[in-house]
């Protein structure tokens, strides 16, 4: 195909076992998506001719053996695979898990090479996806070593971008992780986010608490107070 000014959007399927193919699918059946860029998921393309006749879609898909071959206006499939995934849905099996890992590794080897603008993750099974190869506990610590960049999660609707200071850790090791180099440097990454990302020219950055009520001025906990409020 000649080149195309839209942008290409990679995604990882994520567990077979689990939702990736359902959601994908069902999304791409909205085809003004289609007008706005190009889908490129990494997979077997008969897993997803199999789910889609499964849920009786009529998702359009092609399968390519090359990112230079994508077409518009489909949901193009990267054979990636040696044979489809054996679905078993809502089984835990670590051959799922070692299917989602060669997904998600396609996808990011395309982000980082450029062949893809955007990637987009479907959801991993933490517990099976586990392996010499990864030993994370999600996408976000995976594409921050992969990538080498600082990774921020963010949570986004037109009227607020919520990023978050701590991810992956349990509520008890909050205090333990939430260092005053760690928020600072939080800090910086979103400002440069909705800079360069939003064009905010110039941000209004709230910063949630640590204890309920924000501490109540030391009533309850005084890490607003002795931390927070200095930082």
């Amino acid at each position: 195909m000649s080149e195309s000014p839209k942008i290409k959007v990679g995604i990882s399927v994520g567990d077979p076992n689990g939702i990736g193919f359902e959601i994908i699918l069902k999304t791409f059946r909205e085809k003004n998506l289609f007008n706005k860029f190009i889908p490129i998921a990494f997979a077997h393309p008969q897993n997803f001719f199999e789910e889609r006749e499964k849920y009786k879609l009529d998702t359009k898909i092609v399968g390519v053996k090359n990112i230079r071959d994508v077409q518009e206006n489909s949901l193009n499939v990267i054979d990636i695979w040696d044979h489809p995934f054996p679905i078993n849905y809502g089984k835990d099996e670590s051959t799922a898990g070692n299917f989602a890992l060669s997904s998600l590794e396609a996808a990011t080897k395309g982000l980082i090479k450029n062949k893809i603008d955007i990637l987009v993750t479907a959801p991993i099974n933490k517990k099976n996806i586990q392996s010499k190869r990864f030993q994370f506990k999600g996408h976000t610590d995976y594409l921050d070593k992969e990538i080498n960049g600082e990774s921020l999660m963010f949570m986004i609707s037109d009227q607020i971008k919520l990023a978050l200071v701590t991810d992956h850790i349990p509520l008890a090791k909050v205090n333990e992780f939430a260092t005053e180099k760690i928020i600072i440097k939080k800090i910086k990454i979103l400002e440069h986010s909705l800079k360069s990302d939003f064009n905010i020219s110039k941000p209004k950055i709230a910063i949630l608490g640590i204890n309920p009520h924000a501490g109540d001025y030391g009533v309850i906990g005084k890490e607003e107070e002795d931390f927070l409020r200095p930082l």
